[in-house]
């Protein structure tokens, strides 16, 4: 395998780059996945994930790239995104934002109208095609709430006993709005297993 000289491959460097096309095309000539480069211990999927790119940190999942390779730091891909959470970097609602889902769908709380399970994670960009950009998310076994920069709040889930506060007691797959906080802004979400919480702008507390 050609490499540069830091041990770099070209599949290295064309997910540090966000290269899609060229990453897809290099995985069909049958490209090691897992090799580690000698400058930092990095892996293909160490550099998808360092540097943002989560579409080309798919394919290389979807082709078989194993996020439990360590690098010279004993550090695997998924630790380098967690060093990315508050309060290493601070958060702008003013980005434009991205929810990516997978797991099992069985309570239709990933907000996606096909229940089988996903083992890669997958762009959930319903929200963003209706023009709303998410801040929040609150995530419980039965029920999801999708809180967006505008103070409304999407629900999806098992509605049963009244927990996603739309008035149906039947499974939403997809995000609604809850409508009875149109005319509120909300600034927080909270679920439980059978209940969802609010907190207005004003400094009241809903439920549902």
């Amino acid at each position: 395998m050609v490499t540069d000289i830091t041990g770099k491959t070209a599949l290295h460097t064309a997910v540090s780059c966000g290269k899609n096309k060229v990453v897809q095309w290099l995985l069909c000539q049958g490209v090691s996945l897992n090799q580690r480069d000698w400058e930092n211990g990095y892996t293909p999927l160490h550099r998808a994930l360092f540097y943002g790119y989560l579409h080309v940190a798919c394919a290389l999942l979807k082709a078989g790239a194993n996020f439990n390779v360590q690098d010279h730091d004993s550090l695997t891909p998924l630790d380098h995104v967690n060093f990315d959470r508050p309060p290493y970097v601070t958060f702008s609602h003013s980005l434009p934002t991205q929810i990516y889902v997978w797991g099992s769908n069985t309570n239709y709380n990933l907000g996606q109208t096909r229940q089988n399970a996903k083992g890669i994670p997958e762009c959930l960009d319903i929200l963003q095609r209706e023009g709303q950009s998410v801040i929040d998310v609150a995530m419980n076994k039965f029920h999801t709430l999708f809180l967006t920069k505008s103070g409304h709040v999407y629900a999806c889930g098992h509605g049963h006993g009244g927990r996603l506060g739309l008035s149906v007691h039947t499974p939403l797959m997809k995000p609604y709005m809850i409508k009875s906080f149109a005319t509120t802004t909300i600034k927080m979400v909270s679920v439980g297993v059978d209940h969802s919480l609010f907190l207005t702008e004003s400094g009241q507390v809903g439920s549902k």
